[in-house]
């Protein structure tokens, strides 16, 4: 919650509208004990969501949340973590499907996120989800992470279309 004061804004998720769009930016790290965390939206944030997603049926939307919400390259990984998962908990939302099934009766058209440093494209459902990388790539220490090389994601936007390209930063 310091973020929520320094930054002198309402709360830790809100929404805006930009074109035709409105978006919904979400807290998509979820505290746990211990300074632990993991991708997943709280009871009150859920309940947010769905009504504001409700409250603008006709308009398209898209969301931002930190944490991917869907990502394909996670699984590459392979491996379990402690709590025998195969997807990290702090690399993927535990709570993906209940969103999903939320955003195909709202009109949700694309999900962007960060947080892998790693770019994913997925379109599932008449839904896109984009993970894109970072400009700092591999944490400053190379220009290229798991393929990815340091960058940004640039969002053209044409009234009700828009179209995505991922810029390298050399």
């Amino acid at each position: 919650l310091m973020a929520v004061e320094e930054l002198k804004i309402e709360n830790t998720y809100y929404k805006f509208n930009f074109n035709d769009y409105l978006f919904l930016v979400l807290d998509s790290t979820f505290c746990l004990d211990n300074y632990d965390y993991c991708g997943k939206i709280d009871d009150e944030q859920f309940q947010w969501i769905k009504d504001t997603l409700a409250a603008n049926l006709g308009i398209p939307k898209i969301i931002i949340s930190h944490i991917p919400l869907f990502s394909a390259v996670l699984i590459e990984d392979n491996y379990p973590s402690k709590d025998g998962r195969i997807i990290s908990k702090y690399q993927a939302h535990s709570d993906s499907a209940k969103l999903h099934r939320l955003f195909l009766e709202n009109n949700v058209k694309l999900c962007l996120s960060g947080h892998t440093h790693i770019n994913d494209y997925i379109k599932y459902r008449g839904t896109e989800y984009i993970s894109c990388g970072a400009i700092c790539g591999n944490w400053w220490s190379d220009t290229i992470y798991r393929g990815t090389r340091s960058g940004f994601l640039l969002i053209d936007f044409d009234n009700s279309d828009y179209s995505c390209n991922y810029i390298n930063f050399e």
